[in-house]
């Protein structure tokens, strides 16, 4: 029997929740909203704002598209190591614009660690996107 290798971008569905952590804590050092009850919320509260990417039965990839009312913000973007390459992140990356778009954003940003090589890379790859580093600000968090 066949296995189903298509790629599937979609909104998340509360029975994604856990993959979806699984996939973040495995890439990431975690947040302090990297918690199975903050991912739950996050699909309640603001559906279509978490897209994932199922190859079969399975999450490959996920992307947290958040949009405020005056600018997209994606952020939280992985793909397992072994669909990497595929296209799976632009793929990712392109609907969530779409979806911005639609909303009203006229600006998104995309956050990346400081120090993981591997986003910034695909962040300057975006270049040919129109993105671009910018320096112009600095981010100030507090952690509740």
């Amino acid at each position: 029997m066949a296995v189903d290798k298509t790629l599937e971008i979609r909104s998340s569905r509360l029975e994604d929740a856990e993959d979806v952590l699984d996939l973040w804590l495995a890439y990431h050092a975690p947040g302090v909203s990297d918690t199975l009850e903050d991912v739950r919320r996050l699909i309640q509260d603001f559906p279509n704002q978490l897209l994932v990417a199922k190859v079969g039965d399975g999450i490959v990839g996920a992307v947290i598209a958040g949009w405020d009312g005056w600018r997209g913000h994606l952020h939280h973007l992985a793909v397992r190591p072994e669909f990497r390459r595929q296209g799976i992140a632009r793929a990712l990356l392109e609907e969530a614009e779409r979806q911005l778009i639609k909303k009203g954003a006229k600006r998104i940003s995309v956050l990346a660690e400081r120090e993981n090589r591997e986003a910034n890379a695909f962040c300057e790859s975006l270049s040919k996107l129109g993105y671009e580093l910018d320096t112009w600000m600095h981010r100030y968090t507090k952690r509740m």
